[in-house]
């Protein structure tokens, strides 16, 4: 599954979250009790848009970015971006 990853001196999440999305995108990434289910698919979309703001907004690889948002669907939307 991550054949790529093992001869890579470096990994990141947004590398093995797209390489589980394209290998079983519609099974659950995160389940909520309060909020549902989250799938591979979805949190790859997510991430992606989330990292596109923060690009389009000037924050650059490296830069710290503070976050405060309740525990939840939401944090993990922004945590993977």
């Amino acid at each position: 599954m991550y054949e790529a990853m093992l001869d890579s001196t470096r990994w990141s999440l947004p590398m093995v979250l797209s390489a589980q999305a394209s290998r079983d995108g519609d099974r659950p990434f995160i389940v909520s009790v309060d909020e549902g289910a989250l799938s591979y698919r979805e949190a790859e979309e997510d991430a992606a848009r989330v990292a596109g703001h923060l690009h389009r907004l000037g924050v650059k690889p490296g830069d710290r970015v503070v976050v405060m948002v309740p525990n939840g669907l939401d944090f993990i939307r922004i945590w993977t971006g």
